[in-house]
């Protein structure tokens, strides 16, 4: 073929390259290998053998400082092969509508209070964290609504069940700003991201945000709170909402 570089754009295309050119990898997280019992055990052979691919390329692009240590620590690429590029949001879609429009198109309640998380449900992202801190939050408050959107897991059902949650899947992302200017606050429980692109995107809309202490790269302009602390969480939450200007 009739190319002088290859880039692929995930560590599963970087499979595919036969090297003969200068090859570009960009990696966004360790998540199977930091994580291990979180993912099919069939995969942790294939996602070793995938990374031995790295040695062969040109550059590795890591989404953040963190994923970069974590590349160069584990021994997977040496730092001198590794740039920082960040990930990015397209920043003409996520920006700020007025709250009222966003819940009118989406037919949400113009009365609630919006909590709103974006992701999947995986371990790391610690979901029940989030759930437990609505229901306590949901003792005093009874004018709040978790909004999900993402993948679920069933694990996570019976916290659900005791909670108000409403629960979008497959959104187009078009429409995904609706959501996040129809909130009252992003929360963000996760305990590990390669970079946390939900965060980026909601502080583009100009929307209040809640984050761990696990997650760097947004510390100077979010709400942080302990890992895996749901009281903190609840404790932060009810700050922003009965404070914020939303």
């Amino acid at each position: 073929m009739g190319y002088d570089i290859y880039h692929a754009t995930s560590g599963t295309l970087a499979r595919v390259a036969k090297f003969n050119k200068p090859t570009i990898i960009t990696h966004m997280d360790l998540a199977p290998l930091l994580f291990p019992d979180t993912y099919p055990a069939a995969h942790r052979p294939w996602w070793k053998l995938l990374l031995k691919h790295y040695k062969y390329a040109a550059r590795v692009i890591a989404i953040s400082p963190q994923t970069k240590n974590e590349l160069i620590d584990l021994g997977i690429v040496d730092e001198s092969k590794v740039t920082v590029v960040y990930a990015g949001y397209d920043d003409k879609l996520y920006q700020y509508i007025p709250i009222e429009e966003a819940r009118q198109r989406l037919k949400l309640p113009q009365e609630k209070k919006i909590i709103l998380h974006v992701g999947s449900e995986e371990p790391r992202k610690d979901i029940p964290t989030l759930l437990k801190a609505v229901k306590e939050l949901q003792k005093d408050m009874q004018d709040i609504v978790l909004v999900r959107v993402g993948s679920t897991d069933p694990a996570n059902e019976e916290l659900k069940r005791q909670i108000n949650i409403k629960h979008y899947q497959n959104v187009p992302e078009e429409q995904m700003p609706l959501f996040y200017n129809a909130a009252n606050v992003f929360a963000f429980p996760s305990i590990y991201e390669g970079f946390g692109l939900p965060v980026a995107e909601a502080m583009g809309c100009g929307v209040p945000v809640i984050i761990t202490d696990a997650l760097k790269l947004f510390q100077n302009g979010c709400a942080v709170v302990p890992a895996r602390n749901h009281a903190a969480f609840a404790v932060a939450i009810h700050e922003i909402l009965t404070n914020s200007e939303r």
